[in-house]
């Protein structure tokens, strides 16, 4: 057999492993068990739903339920099992949905879930005191319910109805609520059951967050509420329909009291109230170590409950100084909720620019209404002192724009988490195929590095002298060259990129410092202010610096600065000659 032949079957056998590798790894890594609740708080008497889902082959095993009988009562468990294919690919899904009545008050843990080597992880549930029953409890009733009776201005009040049953109800319908003086939010409605007076109904509760816009009396009108109780089934020639008999229920009217904002609160400050709420920062760079003129990325996050985020204030502000240039990003907001109500958050960015040796950060306060302690709180973060790294001058190769790393936080309160009623799947413990699929994936690397020396190998062979010659010098064209470049393309990032190698080399600066020389022209200043704005400003459209830019006048200007440099570099040396 000739060595190519050998070769070859070498190859393709290589290939084939490989495949083989890749699919039995695929279908070891792709299992997963999670856990999830419909309700992380409740009380006692009420019932809560503990969903089990196992992406995979169960090979007939089943979830050990022994450790939830020390803290709950099973009251049902449904298992079901579905099976799908996209794009040829199946996968299995079994799921358990159970039941479960806490046995006591406090703050009890439905812990870890084990299936096939795989584990899920804990989830916290608070369970407090029975709530008290209502009144006159029938078969069918409504309850209205509100968290407080008084509240500020834009403070969070939490309105629920809860429709209590012990028939087979097939609809509810309700007029619209419609509140004047109010901002409505729908939230998440649960379902649940309750033990009263040794009978069991079904809960059905619909929430609120209502946020009231004006001082005075705020009204919560009575709704009328239809439920339609199936009575049986109707025999027909073709099949039967199910028979429902329609129940007229209404709701109770709810007066609250609105304050006005209070008179401790600072004037000049935007009215902020909420339940907690907590200031963080983070920056993309060590602040403390940091290049001439090279961009960083500042994140200060606030979040709040009890608030949406367009109440949350701005943070960082667009500042230009000779020590520094800030500019700002639009900012994100995020709106979520948990059991307590709403949860806001706002993340304001900016990128800095330092342009000297040391500067000097500002402390950030915010002033915000405690709802919960019916106080005047500030959350604040220290001052920042920006430095610049000794010895570390050299301009970085492009502007900063990933996640950053160095991180700081002040707390005001309590910390808001969203409805933590989710939990993913954990490392699984070892076991033969995490052994085998290890194994396979080292067999795996060690081919694929064959496969590509021999291939570079067999590359480099075919290449004649003259055309590696030029491969190489292709590698490294003239700072200049690249300079015209990127102009004549418009690309401002590129051209920004090849600029700090530029100046660094030719003026032995940085661009900003470059742009705060004395000797530098006017012309040479603009365009470099216009290049850094409309780098890391997403505002820059809105004030033309993208249309004012010209990077072939910058080139330009770059070009004759660097020639008056070497006269003068040249008349000063003749002149001590």
């Amino acid at each position: 057999m000739k060595p190519n032949s050998v070769g070859n079957t070498t190859m393709r056998c290589i290939k084939h492993l490989l495949f083989f590798t890749v699919l039995l790894s695929a279908e070891l890594s792709w299992a997963n068990l999670s856990s999830s609740v419909n309700r992380t708080e409740l009380a006692l008497g009420e019932t809560l739903q503990l969903i089990i889902v196992f992406e995979g082959n169960t090979q007939g095993q089943t979830p050990d339920l022994s450790a939830l009988t020390n803290s709950f009562k099973v009251l049902n468990a449904y298992p079901s099992t579905m099976r799908q294919s996209i794009n040829g690919v199946s996968s299995l899904k079994t799921q358990w949905t159970l039941e479960l009545e806490p046995l006591k008050k406090g703050k009890l843990l439905i812990p870890p879930m084990s299936l096939a080597g795989f584990n899920s992880d804990a989830i916290s549930i608070e369970v407090h005191d029975e709530h008290s029953a209502p009144a006159h409890l029938d078969n069918l009733m409504i309850e209205t319910i509100v968290d407080k009776s008084t509240a500020y201005v834009q403070e969070q009040i939490k309105l629920s109805y809860r429709l209590y049953y012990r028939v087979s109800v097939d609809d509810v319908a309700v007029e619209e609520l419609q509140l004047n003086d109010a901002v409505l939010k729908k939230l998440e409605s649960k379902r649940y059951q309750r033990k009263i007076d040794g009978q069991q109904y079904q809960v059905v509760e619909f929430n609120y967050a209502l946020l009231p816009q004006r001082s005075g009396s705020l009204v919560i009108p009575a709704l009328n509420w239809q439920v339609d109780v199936l009575q049986g089934r109707t025999r027909a020639l073709f099949g039967g329909f199910s028979r429902s008999q329609p129940y007229k229920l209404r709701s109770d009217e709810k007066v609250l009291r609105v304050k006005s904002i209070p008179d401790e609160f600072p004037k000049d400050a935007p009215w902020v109230v909420a339940n907690n709420l907590i200031l963080s920062e983070r920056w993309s760079k060590d602040p403390g170590a940091l290049r001439a003129g090279e961009p960083m990325t500042r994140e200060v996050t606030i979040q709040a409950e009890g608030i949406e985020a367009a109440q949350l204030p701005a943070v960082l502000h667009e500042q230009s100084s000779d020590k520094f240039k800030i500019y700002i990003d639009s900012p994100k907001l995020e709106d979520g909720e948990n059991a307590r109500g709403l949860l806001a958050k706002r993340t304001d960015s900016a990128a800095i620019v330092l342009s000297s040796a040391t500067a000097s950060l500002a402390a950030i306060r915010v002033p915000w209404w405690n709802a919960q302690s019916d106080q005047l709180e500030w959350a604040q973060l220290k001052s920042t002192e920006l430095r610049l790294a000794p010895g570390q001058q050299a301009p970085a190769t492009s502007p900063v724009s990933g996640a950053p790393e160095y991180s700081n936080s002040a707390t005001s309160a309590a910390t808001p988490t969203a409805n933590s009623a989710h939990s993913s799947s954990t490392a699984p413990s070892p076991s033969w195929w995490l052994v085998s699929s290890l194994a396979l994936n080292i067999l795996m690397l060690g081919a694929l590095i064959y496969l590509f020396f021999s291939q570079r190998n067999r590359r480099d062979d075919a290449l004649s002298p003259t055309e590696k010659n030029s491969a190489t010098s292709n590698t490294r064209p003239e700072q200049s060259k690249q300079l015209k470049f990127w102009a004549e393309k418009n690309d401002s990032e590129n051209f920004y990129n090849e600029l700090l190698k530029f100046s660094s080399s030719n003026f032995s600066c940085s661009p900003a410092e470059l742009a705060n020389r004395s000797e530098a022209t006017d012309e040479l200043k603009t365009q470099l202010a216009y290049l850094n704005a409309a780098l890391f400003s997403k505002n820059a459209t809105d004030n033309n610096n993208q249309t004012a830019l010209d990077l072939n006048v910058l080139y330009q200007a770059l070009l004759r600065y660097k020639q008056a440099t070497k006269k003068q570099q040249t008349s000063n040396l003749q002149a001590l000659w």
